[in-house]
């Protein structure tokens, strides 16, 4: 039977995709003749993922100067270009950085775990993710929300945007956000921690929708994995901040479990 897990949470990419190990420091890589320098670095966003990013300087340029960012599925080249694209003269001419940036669980950036170990299981699956516009959209608010959809089974996929059968909402603009997409009958996981009222006002609530009854066509299971995840990694000391941004990891675990996944290889990739 084929299975839709999707997970959410709130600001720019949030979530745990496709792992790749972590460069220990910046590389250069630059061609002799190109106009620019290029620098490869794992750019570590706010739970910790490290996403591959390029950074192409103007060789004939210094000091400060303006920054042109792309992040992309795609793939992108560590290599600087051995000519000027045409498309690129302008913004190069008026000494414009070009940072490329390969999308959370893409080639060379972290953060797909679930789907590691769903491949590994012999399962196919097909992964759809949902990133925001505004990428410095207040957090708390559904402007910033993004997702990742993952759907696997053991017949062969042919879509990766099927009607989720699981989501897992990190706050409550995660869960007003995506919750309409979920098919009746299915599996909310929310995150009880967080639906206090200054998040339910920012993402415009009258009520806690954990229990107003207003999900009633679904399943709702509602866990405080912020508390939950502050309380496992308490022996080793962490901070308030940087102990919440396990949930993640907490939550992968959680999902893990219930879909029969073997842990090793997460180990593994955690002890590299």
């Amino acid at each position: 039977m084929r299975r839709t897990l999707a997970f959410l949470a709130l600001g720019a990419l949030a979530l745990p995709l496709a792992a790749a190990p972590a460069r220990q420091a910046p590389a250069p890589v630059q061609a002799d003749q190109s106009p620019f320098v290029a620098e490869v670095v794992m750019i570590p966003m706010r739970d910790g993922v490290k996403l591959r990013t390029v950074i192409l300087r103007p060789r004939d340029q210094q000091g400060p100067l303006p920054i042109l960012f792309s992040r992309t599925p795609y793939g992108i080249s560590e290599a600087a270009p051995a000519r000027m694209p045409r498309s690129w003269e302008a913004l190069a001419a008026d000494g414009y950085i070009f940072v490329d940036q390969d999308m959370r669980g893409r080639f060379g950036s972290e953060g797909g775990q679930f789907t590691l170990s769903t491949a590994l299981a012999g399962n196919d699956l097909a992964t759809f993710p949902d990133f925001p516009a505004e990428i410095r959209a207040p957090q708390g608010t559904t402007f910033g929300v993004s997702a990742f959809q993952i759907n696997f089974g053991s017949a062969a996929i042919e879509t990766a945007g099927d009607q989720p059968d699981v989501l897992i909402a990190m706050n409550p603009a995660a869960l007003k956000t995506n919750v309409d997409a979920l098919k009746p009958g299915g599996l909310i996981i929310a995150d009880e921690g967080e639906f206090g009222e200054r998040n339910l006002a920012k993402a415009k609530y009258d009520a806690n929708p954990l229990e107003d009854g207003s999900l009633g066509k679904w399943q709702l299971l509602k866990l405080n994995i912020s508390q939950l995840t502050l309380d496992a990694v308490k022996p080793y000391g962490l901070g308030n901040k940087e102990a919440l941004r396990c949930k993640n990891m907490w939550t992968l675990g959680l999902a893990l479990w219930m879909f029969d996944r073997d842990r090793a290889p997460l180990v593994e990739w955690l002890k590299t």
